[in-house]
């Protein structure tokens, strides 16, 4: 207790010094946590990424998370947040090999050479240099206490997010204490070095055929939840590379590879800075870190077709009407004025040649079309915009002539051209007849639910203009009743007529009634606007 009151209290100390003093102002039941004479250091954006970085292991995975969040911040915190460096003080190797040891039980004794530098300390875990099995590999190890710290930190920000909740109606939109519980599963499943192996294991799995690409080679059996093993890849980091030929055609072959991941493979690298990228002697280009992944799952394909289709044919209605369906469109926002909007962006690009299109310029105007009318995206379209970006701003980094939506122009072709096919429109088929075939099955389950709130007496209505309201349906039942009888007299007096001789007087005498019946009816609408 004490101690998480101690943590309360350093979080919203950092907090405030660095640029949020103003809004923790705003939550009455903290102010007493923060100190009265403190001094604001620094502002934001630069101050929240500071703090972050101050704060340890937790908050610097919130924060590298954040930073994809191009839907919830302006573009000068994102740019911040990208800058955040993900490297601590190292823990003394004597603790790490404690947690080798436990993790690798008897397999310890295989481990030769461990070099007690480590060659990289990151927020949760430290990597050594070693050998198994006269292999060179390298050792990413879980530093000790991470998932204690964790924890205790995300029950903290829960608390946060309620009262911001509760106290910050500008910010309600995103759903602070829903947001907060996002980011502990993210963080949670990065604490899990298993994922990360899963997602080695699914890369190498559908890239075999790749040439010139590679991925690191995990030794399973030695892996935990941990602990990862890998064989090592020795190279250079893309700042070394100095031929300007081969810096271009690195820049072409890698951004060929992370396209092909999104678009054909549908598991994408999500995180492609210049850190996590190596050259090798070879000139092969491989990718490190698979902790952040991206995936194009069924779900988010559809969506993705849905709105390049909608922007190809200039169809805003359709646009609104996909992102209304999948639940990111608040109710306060009005179609018109989400229309507008989205149109205004789309004809600013769609007649554009695509030399001239930035792609980093295309993704900046969206997300502050889409925090200025309060829509969230899916989490796989946020990291497919944030992976876009950054490799458009890896790639001109090797290559300044280097435009990214000429590459994409293929895919995004391929993609449109896919609603087309026979099997895809039969899919599209199927699916909508699925829900009708839902909503039709429905609909007795919602009239009992009804029924049973009326004779509770749990649901009630109110109708403003009561009177008029009445009135109008007694006319519209008027109406129904007296074509009904019309109706009933012009059928009988047909099958009369139809019958014998002396029954046909009585049948014309039913017609000339009918007619009767509907030039009074007539009379009456038109002249005194009755019924």
């Amino acid at each position: 207790m004490f101690t998480e009151i101690r943590r309360l209290r350093q979080i919203l100390t950092t907090f405030a010094r660095f640029g949020l003093f103003l809004y923790l102002q705003k939550l009455p039941r903290l102010r007493k946590f923060i100190p009265k004479k403190i001094k604001e250091e620094m502002s934001l954006p630069e101050g929240l990424r500071i703090a972050l970085e101050s704060l340890g292991p937790t908050f610097i995975k919130i924060g590298q998370l954040l930073s994809c969040r191009v839907d919830l911040f302006p573009q000068d915190i994102i740019n911040s947040l990208s800058k955040l460096q993900d490297r601590v003080e190292p823990t003394k190797f004597e603790k790490m090999e404690t947690t080798l040891k436990n993790e690798l039980g008897e397999r310890y004794k295989l481990v030769e050479n461990i070099n007690k530098i480590p060659i990289a300390s990151a927020s949760l875990s430290q990597v050594y240099r070693g050998m198994v099995l006269r292999e060179n590999v390298v050792f990413k190890i879980k530093r000790p206490g991470t998932d204690k710290i964790v924890q205790t930190d995300f029950r903290i920000l829960y608390q946060i997010a309620r009262m911001v909740e509760n106290n910050i109606k500008e910010v309600s939109w995103v759903k602070p204490t829903e947001f907060v519980q996002e980011l502990r599963k993210n963080v949670l499943m990065e604490t899990d070095f298993r994922k990360e192996v899963r997602n080695i294991l699914e890369f190498r799995k559908k890239m075999n055929d790749e040439n010139g690409i590679l991925v690191p080679e995990v030794m399973d059996e030695f892996t935990t939840k941990n602990l990862i093993v890998m064989k090592e890849i020795s190279g250079k980091r893309l700042y070394e590379i100095k031929d300007k030929a081969k810096r271009k055609e690195i820049a072409k072959r890698g951004s060929d590879f992370i396209l092909k991941q999104i678009f054909k493979m549908r598991i994408f690298h999500a995180d492609p800075h210049p850190g996590n990228i190596l050259i090798t002697p070879q000139d092969e280009i491989a990718f490190l870190d698979f902790g952040l992944v991206g995936r194009l799952d069924s779900v988010t394909t559809d969506i993705l077709k849905g709105i390049i289709l909608a922007i190809m044919e200039r169809d805003t209605f359709y646009l609104y009407k996909l992102l209304k369906d999948i639940g990111i469109i608040g109710e306060e926002q009005t179609i018109s004025k989400i229309e507008n909007q989205m149109k205004s962006l789309i004809d600013e690009y769609i007649d554009k040649p695509m030399q001239d299109i930035d792609t980093r310029e295309i993704i900046s105007q969206t997300t502050t079309m889409l925090r200025r009318l309060h829509i969230t995206m899916p989490t796989n379209l946020l990291l497919l915009a944030k992976t876009l970006s950054q490799l458009e701003g890896v790639a001109r980094m090797l290559d300044p002539d280097f435009v990214l939506a000429g590459y994409l122009k293929p895919y995004l072709k391929s993609i449109y051209m896919e609603t087309f096919f026979p099997h895809e429109i039969g899919k599209s088929t199927i699916k909508a007849l699925r829900r009708m075939r839902d909503s039709a099955s429905s609909i007795p389950r919602i009239i009992y639910y009804i029924q049973d709130w009326l004779d509770k007496g749990k649901l009630r209505l109110k109708i403003e203009k009561q009177e008029d309201i009445i009135k109008s349906i007694e006319g519209a039942s008027t109406r129904i009743s007296i074509g009904i009888i019309t109706a009933s007299i012009i059928i009988g007096s047909a099958f009369i007529i139809r019958g014998p001789k002396r029954l046909i007087p009585f049948g014309i005498f039913g017609f000339i009634l009918a007619g009767i019946f509907g030039i009074w009816f007539l009379y009456r609408l038109i002249r005194y606007k009755e019924f």
